[in-house]
């Protein structure tokens, strides 16, 4: 299997059209994780979400944290950046690292919800409203 990145990816889908494949979905991903966050946290006060726990720590032995959580509902938001570049979450031992926790923390009843900055760029209530939504459930809310 051949490694391309994502310029790469773009060049060779603009030089053949006829594969029938879209580009719009290849979004700059020069966004750093602050910048990722602090988009993440504006959405989310405009989708009246409830308030979110910045670094949540939930395994204080592993020192394992969410990005944001909600405790009371055990909701869990992880902001997973580096995907475009194999850096990051992408790295093979931080990918190995973060499904040892996304599994000790579903054991735990966890509820995790992981996304890139580019989902989140490209439909911010789209990702966002189920994740509200499933908190008010998850509360016995209306």
């Amino acid at each position: 299997m051949t490694n391309i990145d994502r310029d790469e990816l773009a060049k060779m889908l603009k030089n053949n059209p006829d594969l029938g494949l879209d580009m719009s979905n290849l979004v700059d991903d020069s966004l750093t994780m602050s910048d990722a966050e602090a988009a993440f946290d504006a959405h989310w006060k405009r989708l009246d979400g409830p308030e979110l726990v910045k670094e949540y720590t939930f395994n204080p032995s592993r020192k394992w944290r969410f990005d944001r959580a909600y405790p009371l509902a055990q909701v869990a938001i992880e902001i997973e950046g580096g995907v475009w570049q194999g850096q990051g979450h992408a790295n093979p031992y931080r990918f190995e690292e973060d499904c040892e926790k996304y599994n000790a923390a579903a054991r735990w009843g966890w509820i995790v919800q992981r996304f890139t900055p580019q989902m989140l760029e490209r439909d911010p209530d789209g990702c966002l409203l189920p994740v509200i939504e499933f908190i008010t459930l998850r509360e016995g809310g209306q």
